[in-house]
């Protein structure tokens, strides 16, 4: 489970540190810890699609709301944008 803390400035002047689990889940790319921010819209047949959690910066748009994942975004020979 990822954490994060917050720091917050009092009205008093003092500081409050409040941490806790991260609501957003994390990118699904291999290494990366970054929130994800679009889900995969590659065709995976049966009219599902992957959704594998993709950052910013593994996210690849194919179209007006269509995003590929890397892994997809390779298999079809799309350069990454």
């Amino acid at each position: 489970m990822r954490m994060k803390c917050r720091v917050q400035q009092l009205e008093n002047g003092g500081m409050r540190i409040t941490c806790g689990p991260v609501r957003q889940s994390a990118c699904q790319v291999a290494g990366c810890d970054e929130d994800h921010v679009a889900l995969c819209d590659y065709r995976a047949g049966d009219g599902k699609t992957c959704d594998k959690q993709i950052c910013g910066a593994h996210r690849t748009r194919v179209g007006a709301n269509i995003d590929y994942c890397p892994d997809h975004r390779d298999q079809i020979g799309i350069n990454a944008k």
